[in-house]
């Protein structure tokens, strides 16, 4: 399926949770990022840069890591920490993603409406009120 649904939803869909919300579109992204696929070719695989560098070598450097560096996917809210770092700050992914979201309803300011849209909108407002 294409289609994803319930976002923030929890407990048979009686509660939306904001931090749920965030969770879930890292989620989606991921699978959105595995129905991709995996490309494997000779520009994927880097075989000569591979031999270029060497054992031991600097990869940072290359100018096919710089090209291909945000080709990985790094979540967000996966707590990949070991267990004694999470016991010192014992925070989790729902504090993180809590957290991303309030930065966001603080900071976002939404695109105005186009006045024709607007204005058609109060229309159908106005007779529904009747």
């Amino acid at each position: 399926s294409d289609m994803l649904l319930g976002v923030g939803l929890l407990h048979g869909s009686r509660v939306w949770s904001y931090a749920q919300m965030m969770m879930d579109c890292e989620i989606f992204s991921i699978i959105h990022k595995v129905m991709q696929g995996i490309v494997v070719d000779d520009e994927s695989l880097a075989l000569d840069t591979i031999a270029a560098v060497g054992p031991g070598g600097n990869f940072l450097a290359q100018k096919h890591t710089l090209k291909h560096m945000r080709d990985v996917f790094l979540p967000q809210f996966m707590d990949r920490r070991p267990y004694n770092e999470w016991e010192e700050r014992k925070d989790n992914a729902r504090d993180w993603a809590l957290d991303k979201a309030r930065k966001i309803l603080a900071a976002h300011q939404p695109d105005p409406l186009d006045p024709k849209l607007s204005a058609e909108m109060e229309k159908i407002i106005e007779q529904v009120d009747r």
